[in-house]
């Protein structure tokens, strides 16, 4: 802990950020990258090493940090040379196609619909951990095109354990309203629906469907 002596106040600085991005990057890095460490402050890197084929350095700051076709770019390293951190769980487990899935709209473009050019777009399914691609037409990003496109979606590929999708996007409140329209739905199903049952001939309700 901190004396309250080397307590400074006010507002945060952005060499005093930049600082704290940098401790808490060494810190991962060391935490996951330990080994690479050790043998990239002799410039080696072992050929088992998951960075191998990346072409990792240490900066000035004893920070990994991977090469590129960059290298003789005039760009400074921070925009050229990014740096690495470990993959969420969620993108490197093994898990079925789409279980980790990634949410966007593309568009728009226009679609011949009987001879008339109609304004369309496209909803981006994308598999977190292979990258593959899975594609819907809609004809607009409101909410009820985009649950139809779910709907479709998960007939043909299954259910999902992590959807992602953007927050400050134009199309995140499309996104925003499904999910809590889902919410409302599965709330609405986990209810006990079917309070009693009938006998047998109840005279009653199967006069009513007859």
């Amino acid at each position: 802990m901190l004396k309250k002596s080397n307590v400074l106040h006010g507002p945060l600085t952005s060499e005093e950020l930049s600082e704290a991005e940098r401790f808490w990057i060494q810190v991962e890095q060391e935490k996951f990258f330990s080994e690479e460490l050790k043998s990239l402050i002799d410039n080696k890197i072992e050929k088992e090493s998951p960075l191998y084929n990346y072409m990792p350095y240490l900066d000035e700051n004893v920070l990994i940090r991977l090469g590129g076709r960059l290298e003789f770019c005039n760009l400074k390293y921070l925009a050229k040379d990014q740096l690495t951190s470990p993959l969420p769980s969620d993108r490197i487990n093994q898990t079925p196609a789409f279980s980790v899935c990634g949410l966007d709209f593309a568009g728009p473009l226009y679609v011949n619909n009987f001879g008339e050019l109609q304004k369309s777009y496209i909803v981006l399914f994308t598999c977190g951990v292979t990258g593959t691609l899975h594609l819907e037409l809609v004809s607009d990003m409101t909410t009820n095109s985009f649950l139809l496109a779910f709907r479709r979606f998960l007939a043909r590929r299954g259910s999902c354990k992590v959807i992602y999708t953007e927050r400050e996007r134009d199309n995140a409140k499309t996104f925003l309203k499904s999910k809590k329209e889902i919410e409302n739905l599965s709330r609405i199903l986990s209810q006990s629906m079917v309070q009693n049952f009938i006998a047998p001939k109840k005279g009653l309700f199967e006069k009513i469907s007859s």
